[in-house]
């Protein structure tokens, strides 16, 4: 047996006669589990958030309520960082006082979420998306033919650096067997060698 495992046998021992003296009200004299649940659910908050990278996050817990505050680079991040805290047992509330990083320009922008675009796997010659970015909010309206297009292209753009906020406004064609062979008869008419 090697050391490592020997110690987390050890661990494991003191562990459970903490928990077992805890219960009997013994280490203290304290009731059983006086741990606020509070203190719980922000170690619980803080390790998602390091699991995920986040830098430069501070966490507060109060009767269930969350308050996450700091810097993050996109209003996609925000959002995650908002649904890790909520997936953290005891989470009644988030209350984001999370502030994002604005893009250098509006130009820049709107570069950056067209090579998103264009970089999806799943983005065809079948769908129309006109892109409008003002102020750092970025829209996508128009077209895909298929949800997992209008969900890959949401989470690609709300991720990018500077997007402070992000309303989807696509529209997803209603699927017809028929209409995905005639896109597959004229895509092979189009692009035959």
């Amino acid at each position: 047996m090697s050391a490592f495992n020997v110690s987390l046998r050890l661990a494991g021992l003191r562990t459970w006669c903490a928990i077992a003296a805890a219960c009997l009200g013994l280490a203290t004299g304290a009731p059983a589990f006086a741990q606020a649940p509070d203190a719980q659910i922000k170690a619980g908050v803080e390790r998602r958030l390091a699991e995920r990278k986040a830098r430069g996050i501070t966490v507060a817990a109060a009767d269930g309520r969350v308050t996450l505050t700091g810097s993050v680079s996109s209003a996609g991040a925000k959002a995650d960082l908002i649904a890790d805290a909520f997936k953290v047992d005891g989470v009644k509330e988030v209350v984001s006082e999370l502030s994002i990083g604005k893009a250098e320009n509006d130009r820049t922008l709107a570069e950056r979420t067209i090579d998103q675009v264009r970089r999806s796997p799943y983005f065809t010659v079948f769908d129309e998306v006109q892109i409008n970015v003002d102020r750092g909010s970025v829209t996508l309206s128009g077209y895909v033919t298929q949800p997992i297009k209008s969900d890959d292209l949401a989470r690609r753009v709300s991720h990018i650096d500077g997007v402070l906020e992000f309303p989807n406004r696509l529209d997803v064609l209603p699927v017809s067997p028929e209409d995905d062979r005639l896109r597959n008869v004229i895509a092979n008419i189009l692009y035959r060698d």
